[in-house]
């Protein structure tokens, strides 16, 4: 084995290993009592991967807020080009009318 083979082994220390993350597990729950074989959820979740977690909820939840707002105003102003047509276009025929007449 050399020792850039060596280095890509994740160590055995490591839980987040693909490599030992069933015997984690396995120790984990062994080393519980025999009638309580629940996991501890502060083993298995690094606090660090719970932050992250945490923080990328919070900006999904912001970018959620903010996309419906955006969509809020953008209805709005649907709304307004809508009415500013139907302006335009009253304009229009009134002053083709007035044309028309003058002639």
């Amino acid at each position: 084995m050399t020792s850039e083979s060596r280095q890509q082994t994740p160590s055995s220390k490591d839980p987040s290993s693909i490599y030992n993350a069933s015997s984690f597990l396995r120790s984990q729950r062994e080393g519980s009592s025999a009638g309580n074989r629940r996991y501890n959820v502060n083993t298995l979740v690094p606090r660090s991967l719970y932050d992250k977690f945490v923080v990328q909820l919070l900006a999904m939840e912001l970018l959620i807020n903010s996309n419906a707002k955006l969509m809020e105003t953008n209805a709005k102003l649907v709304e307004t080009n809508a009415r500013l047509t139907v302006c335009l276009a009253a304009a229009a025929l009134a002053v083709l009318f007035a044309f028309s007449r003058r002639s």
